[in-house]
């Protein structure tokens, strides 16, 4: 096969990072194409009634994904550090037992997604004009979580051994899949706004069948063989040991969407539906922070396992300067374009107003936002998931909710807004603490075989 793997250990750092980081940039426009073509097909031909359908149910989705990504990035650091160390047969055995747990896993939290589906909507103080097709989509939308996690398992490994190509090419096959679906349902039958959660399952099961028979095919490492092996407690319990607190941080932020949609949902369809659109935006905006943390935390747990923490400080610096660049641009672009970006999605003057309110608020802390994760990709890189939980739990619950909450009755649904930013800035403040702090150093679970560099 050709090799796709990038050591992060050997060229300069900022280089080594970007080389990495820029396939992870193509996926991630590559799939916030798909929700902008999503939302815009959804918004424009059936009607913001179904698009706040969809909003409604993002939060939940988003609850029981990230859970199961959290658990991939723990796998994906162990791979990493594995990688780093050039031990072969430990990422192999590791990708046996993650897979074989995840399937099992993901096929429990669907079964718990169709079971208590009626009564999280209910919960939600979900409108009654949108509650049927909400938990019709909803519904349909559990039967992918199995093969959707098989598939970013598989991504994930292949991402902690510094391949970041080959996701991104099935990555680009599955959406072209989805959108093709999403234009068949849509367009062509004409028929619900629930119709398109099995495009999702279609595009991503068809997707993970081509990447499975190519990795068969083609890669040295992941292929058949790793099932003849065994599976290995120690191992799971190692990427639980990660993964949970990675998992749980991911569904903190989930909780604190679904507190701030509890808000949101009282004040009517429309404001529903224009956060459910800013939402999308804002993943739009952040994916060089997303990029760029995912690029730098694989290198830190690279060059970790074998001591170059020079290395590591110079790639931090890179990075923050990088980040904190491309945040100002977008930030300007996102407060000049604001109504235009609305408009794209909905016509409709209230959704464009409250959208454009969210924007006139958070556009100034998206630097925050891009620092605050490199921040996170220094301590996660080195196998501290514990600490990020613990950050984001605190900057939820003593940030953005209660902010929410207190403002709220007085500055409406711009304070609602205004709890966003200030959660970022306490979430920034605490990981700066930890970073410079230094401790993250001897966290690694690969012990480096080099002498340690701590200054």
């Amino acid at each position: 096969m050709m090799n796709s793997n990038i050591d992060l250990t050997t060229d300069k750092e900022i280089k080594s990072i970007l080389r990495y980081s820029y396939p992870l940039f193509w996926s991630n426009i590559i799939q916030q194409i798909y929700f902008l073509v999503n939302g815009f097909l959804v918004g424009n031909y059936l009607g913001k009634y179904a698009l706040a359908a969809i909003g409604v149910t993002y939060p939940i989705i988003f609850f029981l994904v990230s859970f199961l990504i959290g658990l991939t990035i723990g796998l994906s650091i162990i791979v990493a550090q594995y990688y780093g160390k050039k031990d072969f047969i430990k990422i192999q055995e590791v990708t046996y037992t993650i897979l074989s747990f995840l399937l099992l896993f993901s096929i429990f939290l669907s079964a718990c997604g169709w079971l208590f589906s009626h009564k999280l909507l209910e919960l939600l103080n979900t409108p009654k004009d949108i509650f049927s097709d909400a938990i019709s989509y909803f519904v349909l939308f559990c039967l992918s979580l199995p093969v959707m996690f098989l598939f970013n398992a598989l991504s994930a490994i292949l991402r902690g051994m510094g391949d970041s190509k080959t996701p991104m090419y099935f990555l680009i096959s599955q959406i072209v899949l989805n959108i093709s679906f999403d234009v068949v349902f849509i367009l062509i039958l004409q028929l619900p706004v629930y119709w398109l959660s099995l495009s999702i399952f279609l595009s991503t099961l068809l997707s993970l069948c081509m990447l499975i028979f190519y990795l068969n095919k083609h890669h040295e490492i992941l292929n058949r063989r790793i099932f003849k092996l065994s599976f290995r407690w120690d191992l799971l319990k190692l990427n639980l040991k990660l993964g949970i607190p990675s998992g749980l941080q991911q569904s903190f932020v989930a909780l604190g969407n679904i507190a701030l949609l509890h808000l949101i949902n009282t004040y009517g369809s429309a404001s529903t539906a224009a956060y459910m659109i800013t939402s999308r935006i804002d993943g739009f905006i952040t994916i060089p922070a997303f990029v760029l943390s995912g690029g730098l935390s694989i290198f830190v747990a690279q060059n970790g396992a074998i001591g170059l923490f020079h290395r590591i400080r110079k790639g931090y610096v890179g990075m923050t300067i990088i980040s904190a660049s491309i945040a100002l641009v977008l930030s300007l672009f996102c407060f000049i374009f604001r109504n235009e970006v609305m408009s794209f999605f909905n016509s409709d003057i209230e959704v464009v107003k409250v959208g454009s309110g969210y924007f006139l608020i958070v556009f100034s802390f998206y630097a925050i936002f891009f620092l605050m994760f490199m921040n996170i990709a220094i301590l996660r890189g080195a196998g501290d998931t514990m600490t990020p939980m613990y950050i984001t739990m605190i900057s939820l619950l003593f940030g953005r909710i209660p902010f929410a909450y207190l403002l709220h009755p007085w500055l409406g649904l711009d304070g609602v807004w205004w709890s966003i930013p200030l959660g970022w800035i306490l979430g920034f403040m605490i990981s700066s603490y930890f970073v410079w702090s230094k401790k993250w150093k001897r966290k690694f679970i690969v012990r480096p075989t080099l002498p340690i560099d701590i200054s």
